[in-house]
């Protein structure tokens, strides 16, 4: 995740200036340390690339990636950054958050960047939007089983759902599986990683996992449902 950082160290340090800069004026971040930014928002985000259960996820020939809920842009931005070649959309519901990642992506030159106002459960019932991606990937803090009903919908057959969690959500996993089965989707592979708190307390670590469902069958027309039901 290192190696990332420092290849692109320029931007990486023009998106946390710009971060900083624009969370004075909205709430993007409650974090506003910059050395546990980088560990906890950029590392964090590149996790996938650097896994050895998931790069292969990634080799995809015009990969298009959509990061769902994306807030200040993780982990969306920081792959793209990585991984320039991919297409990626960026979808949240909030206009004020879409208008920053708007100014972000061209402040940091992000071509086949894309920017959806909205939500993934409206998304996913447009032509557009239905079985588009080969990644959906969310960092969102949502359950497991509300996640998986908002993002594989999106994803095409032979894709992937990535959800990024901590470690502790037995209950959570347990829950979800009906439902991703119902949705046409298969828990593959758990990945555990281990992220500094902070670069300058590198001795200090956070576990995290990412839950790896791949898109085995297409997702019945009655899915997503209405937030009243995916919620409840």
């Amino acid at each position: 995740m290192n190696d990332f950082l420092r290849k692109n160290t320029e931007v990486f340090a023009e998106y946390w200036d710009f971060l900083r800069t624009e969370n004075e004026k909205m709430n993007l971040t409650a974090i506003t340390n910059e050395g546990e930014a980088y560990a906890k928002h950029f590392l964090d985000s590149l996790a996938p690339l650097c896994l050895v259960e998931l790069a292969q996820l990634f080799h995809v020939e015009q990969l298009r990636l959509i990061d769902v809920g994306s807030g200040a842009g993780f982990p969306g931005i920081p792959l793209k950054i990585a991984r320039p070649d991919m297409e990626l959309t960026l979808l949240d519901p909030l206009q004020k958050r879409i208008k920053f990642l708007s100014a972000l992506a061209t402040r940091l030159a992000l071509e086949r960047t894309y920017l959806i106002h909205g939500r993934a459960e409206e998304l996913a019932h447009t032509a557009s939007g239905r079985d588009n991606y080969d990644i959906a990937i969310s960092r969102a803090v949502a359950r497991l089983k509300i996640l998986a009903e908002l993002c594989l919908p999106l994803v095409r057959v032979g894709g992937y759902f990535l959800a990024m969690k901590g470690m502790d959500i037995q209950e959570e996993e347990k829950e979800a599986k009906a439902i991703i089965a119902t949705l046409g989707g298969k828990l593959d592979a758990r990945a555990v990683y281990e992220i500094p708190s902070t670069i300058a307390l590198p001795e200090t670590s956070i576990q995290r996992q990412i839950f790896v469902i791949e898109k085995i069958h297409a997702t019945p027309e009655g899915y997503p449902r209405k937030w009243k039901k995916i919620s409840a």
